[in-house]
């Protein structure tokens, strides 16, 4: 709002190339990486968590600092029949192509 004149402003419209083209936004959803859930085990191997793909970040940070992402901290039997099948291992995340 100008205070001298009490209305408000009007933006500035935006600026277009001398192409004659508008500039590309800057942010698009199809740039948008997402991410995927590998468990990886200690004696080699890995394999993508099924159902666990096309995360953002947050959301495979968030799954990834769940203790019963790893045999180290889980506790349910699930987990610690895989620990006794394939031995240490855990879950990452990892950019889709």
């Amino acid at each position: 709002m100008n205070p001298r004149l009490g209305v408000a402003r009007r933006p500035n419209p935006p600026r277009i190339p001398s192409s004659g083209t508008p500039a590309p936004p800057l942010f698009t959803f199809a740039s948008m990486a997402t991410y995927r859930i590998v468990r990886m085990y200690m004696h080699g191997g890995s394999r993508a968590v099924s159902g666990l793909s096309g995360l953002t970040l947050d959301e495979a940070r968030a799954h990834c600092s769940n203790p019963e992402t790893s045999s180290r901290t889980a506790t349910s039997a699930a987990a610690k029949h895989r620990t006794r099948q394939r031995g240490p291992w855990f879950d990452a995340y990892t950019e889709e192509a």
